[in-house]
């Protein structure tokens, strides 16, 4: 597989045109997080945000394996609940945090906003490289008063690149592995060039599937770039760019877990297909083949930042960036030929049911800025500013053609796709473009009242527009535009209290605001429309904070009440929508301890007791005769009542919601001594619920891994040369990780008899033991 770097202009512009600017981050508040005798080899910081807030450093980030994403990075860290579906982290996972997922957490790339704009979903394996992270930092119940979101019910994540040397140097780490890991990664640093420096790097990384056949591959490019415009003020520049195409996993129940373990996963082979004039050909039964189960991404985001200090109190940040993203998962389906009215397979006859690549294809044109004055008043901290972006998202389903050989012809989709006979790309699902509008302004004050009180409030306002269009395709023939708007003011409310030089106590109460989903105004046969109500979330925090000479100590009592929490069903005419799921409740108590060496020996842990759970009860629709038809209007109740349906109102007030542990831990160990370095850590993740009913429990597991590191020193021309060595789950623990999961997995029958079908859940299998070793050096 080949891969060309297109965008080399952005990358040189990078390097050469100061007109972007890179981003540190968007936190509140000071950090100590780099230095010898850190806590916890880098896991903890000294924070002193008046509210709750983790932080990953690059001490702890250069001692695991370079492909691991951030969400394996962060995994170990107070109420966080990763998986990663194999282990180089190549192949994208899952993570949630307070019991609520990645889509409802804000994700920043260098000040840049990274979730989808349309579905607030996550994919970490894009992001930066990992020889190029500084820091990733976790706010788990509020998301920062200036930061880009407007998909962020459960707080933000900042992911920071490293900033240039000041001296010049070459960069090189390999790294190889377990199932077929590969890694090469090289960097060069200007060095300072006058007032200029800068840096650019490359790396290609390739991984074999642990189970069944396939690979990930990945190019990627990170650049940046610092000017120093003296008195306080510079500008900077930085992009990342990354293309990759992997296989998927295929996912399973517990069922079939227990039936076939680890090796149940896509067709390996290709039987080879059938095309005999005359005959109704159905190739519905190659649709399981891995070749045509892929995901072709390439993207990229150019950051800015320039910052101007005006006076000795005042400064202005300037902020713009670019998102750009091209590509889709896909699968094998089948096109019957009489749909579109032309011979697919070339056998003279439009009979037949032939088997496409079907893609679901989103290009994505993502500009925005933040405009903030900051001042600074003495005993007033004071930020304002603007956030204002356009993204255009466009989304359609084109399929595919497949070669004799079961491969694509072209596993991007842009050309040799079914068309109809008159020439126009036949699209299956959508063909949609959706224009997102977002303006928010905020303002926050941050009081120092006396040596020991700090006050913050903060108060913004979102003012959300979705237009959407939508062309016909099969799924929906008839075209329409639709707009919507959501606004809300959501104020901040924070204080920390220094009882003495050693502990704090510090609170907060937020409120944060979720955005339906673009998808939701194409839903015109939902039950109610498109009028989906945005998710709202008053979260409150009461911590203590220990932060001794040796070692570091935070404990965080959590409570969070959702209105319109989004969840997913399926309706009577088999299509699966999102409605509302009503109110839902979190309260928990988060630890999190680490210490400094103390003759080579450092520590760091972590603890997560939660309950989250359901307020109201969950309606869906079932059929209450022996057979029931198609309603004819999916949006009258009183049509779907008609066609033998009964309303029913599934007792799910008081459970506990899906992919939520209870109870999370983690433990580490570091040793350290000279050159070598050792460390140990284990994580413990409690059952999970999989469905709103709670009739499914996915069971508890342990993963454990080691790491250990030998500096070299200096090697002929080679400088700081080092190996490191990483294992991921040790004792081999086979368990269900990522799960997709539903309303009921087992049949629930009404006080009227009414039955509603269940639905077992599926997951992904967490990776089996897996080694790998990187050697790394500069010149």
């Amino acid at each position: 597989m080949q891969f060309r770097l297109k965008p080399v202009a952005l990358i040189i512009a990078a390097l050469a045109a100061p007109v972007f600017a890179a981003d540190e981050t968007t936190k509140i508040g000071d950090v100590n997080v780099q230095g010898e005798g850190s806590l916890g080899g880098g896991l903890m910081v000294k924070e002193d945000a008046p509210k709750s807030r983790t932080t990953v450093t690059k001490e702890a980030i250069e001692k695991k394996t370079p492909t691991q994403n951030p969400f394996q990075l962060l995994n170990g860290q107070p109420g966080v609940n990763a998986f990663s579906q194999d282990p180089s982290g190549l192949f994208g996972g899952s993570m949630t945090v307070r019991g609520l997922s990645s889509a409802q957490m804000g994700f920043t790339v260098n000040g840049a906003p990274v979730n989808d704009s349309g579905n607030f979903n996550v994919y970490p394996q894009e992001y930066v490289d990992g020889e190029n992270l500084e820091e990733i930092f976790l706010t788990q119940g509020a998301t920062d008063a200036e930061a880009p979101h407007i998909g962020a019910t459960g707080g933000n994540i900042g992911i920071n690149s490293q900033f240039p040397s000041s001296k010049f140097r070459v960069k090189a780490v390999q790294t190889m592995g377990s199932f077929g890991l590969s890694k090469s990664f090289i960097r060069l640093d200007t060095g300072k060039l006058g007032p200029t420096s800068s840096y650019i790097s490359y790396s290609h990384a390739e991984s074999n599937k642990f189970r069944g056949e396939g690979s990930a591959k990945r190019d990627h490019v990170d650049g940046m770039t610092l000017i120093n415009l003296g008195g306080g003020s510079r500008l900077s520049a930085s992009i990342v760019y990354n293309k990759a195409i992997n296989h998927f996993f295929r996912s399973l129940t517990q069922a079939q877990f227990a039936q076939y373990g680890m090796t149940y996963d896509y067709d390996t082979t290709f039987p080879g297909r059938t095309a005999k004039p005359g005959v109704a050909d159905n190739e519905s039964s190659l649709k399981n083949y891995y070749q045509l189960a892929q995901n072709p991404f390439e993207n990229y985001v150019a950051t800015a930042k320039g910052n101007f200090q005006l006076n000795n109190f005042t400064r202005l940040d300037i902020e713009p960036y670019f998102w750009y993203g091209y590509g889709g998962g896909a699968s094998g389906q089948t096109v019957a030929e009489s749909t579109v009215g032309k011979d697919l397979n070339g056998d003279k006859d439009t009979k037949d049911t032939v088997l496409v690549f079907s893609s679901t294809l989103t290009k994505t044109y993502r500009p925005g800025t933040t405009v903030k004055v900051n001042l600074d008043l003495g005993a007033h901290r004071v930020v304002a500013g603007l956030w204002y972006e356009r993204a255009r998202h466009f989304q359609t389903n084109p399929q595919g053609l497949v070669g004799a050989d079961g491969k694509p012809v072209d596993v991007w989709t842009r050309d040799n796709n079914v068309t109809y006979a008159d020439g126009r790309q036949y699209n299956f699902s959508r063909d949609w473009i959706t224009i997102t509008e977002v303006k928010q302004p905020f303002v926050q004050d941050t009081w120092n009242v006396n040596d020991r009180l700090q006050l913050q409030g903060a108060l913004k306002y979102q003012d959300i527009q979705r237009d959407g269009t939508n062309a016909p395709s099969n799924n929906t023939p008839t075209a329409f535009t639709i707009t919507k708007k959501w606004s809300d003011t959501l104020p901040q409310l924070s204080a920390r209290y220094q009882l003495d030089d050693e502990s704090q106590v510090f609170g907060s109460v937020v409120k944060n605001f979720r955005a339906p989903a673009n998808f939701v105004l194409f839903d015109t046969q939902r039950l109610g429309g498109a009028d989906l109500q945005p998710e709202t979330n008053i979260s409150s925090e009461l911590g203590y904070r220990l932060q001794a000479e040796d070692a570091n100590f935070t404990a965080t009592f959590f409570h969070y009440d959702f209105k319109n929490r989004q969840v997913s069903r399926t309706d009577p005419d088999n299509v699966t929508r999102t409605y509302n799921a009503g109110k839902v409740q979190g309260n928990g108590l988060e630890l999190e301890a680490a210490t400094k060496p103390v003759n080579g020996w450092s520590a760091y842990g972590s603890a997560a007791f939660q309950e989250i759970k359901l307020k109201d009860n969950f309606s869906t629709f079932a059929c209450a005769k022996t057979t029931c038809t198609k309603p004819t209007d999916i949006t009258d109740i009183s049509k779907i009542l008609l066609a033998g349906y009964a309303q029913v109102d599934l007792p799910t007030a008081g459970n506990y919601m899906v992919d939520a542990p209870r109870v999370m831990a983690s433990l580490g160990v570091n040793w350290e001594q000279g050159p070598l370095a050792i460390g140990v850590a284990g994580k413990f993740t409690g059952r999970r619920y999989a469905d709103l009913m709670n009739t499914e429990v996915a069971p508890s597991f342990t993963t454990v891994s080691l790491n250990a590191r030998y500096k070299v020193g200096n090697f002929s021309v080679l400088k700081n040369v080092g190996v490191t060595f990483n294992a991921e789950n040790l004792g081999n623990e086979h368990y269900l990780g990522q799960m997709n999961t539903g309303v009921t997995s087992t049949n629930y029958t009404d006080a009227k008899g009414v039955v509603v079908k269940g639905n077992a859940a599926s997951y992904y299998i967490g990776a089996p033991r897996s080694f790998s070793v990187s050697v790394r050096g500069e010149f």
